[in-house]
């Protein structure tokens, strides 16, 4: 399963990372009025969610941005072993 290699779990554990230093754990809402940090981290996919509260917003970032940075970070690893990997 692509989910399970490390790539994958490098890049969800960064958009982790950078959802949980942007929202408010307590409350589920933004640390900033508009929730605009999660809107450009999670583009295209944010279009989606955008006109949602809060609450949702963070749900789904917390569902489709984590999967979306788990692809990059699959494409980066991709990307490197392509450029940098052993061609036998």
């Amino acid at each position: 399963m692509f989910y399970t290699r490390m790539p994958f779990l490098v890049g969800a554990a960064l958009h982790l990372l950078f959802l949980f230093t942007r929202m408010s754990i307590t409350q589920w809402r933004c640390v900033a009025d508009d929730c605009s940090g999660l809107f450009f981290a999670d583009f295209p996919i944010s279009l989606i969610y955008l006109a949602f509260p809060d609450g949702v917003l963070i749900v789904f970032s917390l569902l489709f941005g984590t999967l979306l940075w788990g692809l990059y970070g699959l494409a980066v690893s991709a990307l490197l072993n392509r450029l940098f990997g052993e061609h036998t």
